[in-house]
């Protein structure tokens, strides 16, 4: 069987949904949502390298942040958030209409599971940390802390310059205003900092995983982010793999990987 993928409009996000099949009204889903890195790209959103959570029953779904992609609107970083949080909202209701052919569908709910890599890890733990309908997190190498990010030695990816990169490569589906709204990024400005929720994170099930060679995002980190929620309720969770450079979400499927988290997420 091969996955099927639905499109729904959640206000000004366009999300992008997929599983086997049909969903059922009368079923409880497990839904993951997943959050893109910076600037991202539309092969993400196949779900060809992580099929097997398909397999596993979970439903996959991939919204395009605020001023991105097919979303509508502007791109800031509180909109990154806000698209998440309202993906989520928009779940919880259990219906949507398929922007195809305007039919209605309809799904039950179990949970709602985030997962992010790199940008995306961030504003996965932000926007969990922020919502109370949130309490399993998967992030894969994420910044912690923009305010010092790429200032430690092993990070040699500045994000000063970054800007005319995702301009020249993505301008016109990353729609930002101006370079202030970067500058807010650069120097730590923006509300995505995972670092400043730790009291937050604690209480959440939070999997951190991280490759040791990674040089974009060092694995220090995640290691440090570990640190500081292990006082909390939690399950906290790291998994550190050698020899991985700066991963994706697409590596979940992993043999090493995979077994890991299907455990933790029980």
């Amino acid at each position: 069987m091969r996955p099927k993928h639905f499109s729904f409009r959640f206000g000004k996000i366009k999300a992008t949904v997929w599983f086997y099949g049909r969903l059922e009204k009368d079923r409880k889903y497990r839904f993951m949502i997943f959050c893109h890195g910076l600037p991202g790209h539309p092969y993400q959103f196949n779900p060809a390298k992580i099929e097997c959570l398909i397999k596993e029953g979970f439903v996959l779904v991939f919204p395009d942040y605020i001023g991105t992609w097919a979303s509508y609107g502007t791109m800031t970083w509180n909109n990154c958030v806000a698209t998440i949080l309202q993906t989520i909202t928009s779940l919880k209701r259990g219906e949507g209409r398929e922007l195809r052919d305007n039919t209605k569908v309809e799904w039950g709910l179990k949970d709602i599971i985030l997962v992010g890599s790199s940008f995306g890890g961030s504003i996965a733990l932000v926007a969990g940390a922020k919502s109370s309908d949130i309490q399993k997190i998967i992030s894969f190498a994420a910044p912690i802390d923009y305010r010092n990010h790429s200032k430690i030695k092993g990070e040699d990816e500045p994000i000063e310059g970054l800007y005319e990169v995702v301009m020249r490569e993505a301008g016109a589906m990353w729609r930002i205003d101006d370079k202030a709204e970067w500058r807010q990024l650069v120097r730590g400005d923006a509300d995505i900092n995972p670092i400043d929720y730790i009291e937050l994170l604690k209480n959440k099930d939070v999997f951190l995983v991280h490759g040791d060679k990674d040089r974009v995002v060092s694995v220090k980190r995640s290691d440090s982010l570990f640190r500081s929620m292990r006082t909390g309720r939690g399950n906290h969770k790291i998994l550190i793999l050698k020899g991985e450079k700066h991963i994706g979400y697409d590596s979940i499927c992993q043999k090493k990987l995979m077994p890991k988290v299907l455990r933790w997420l029980g």
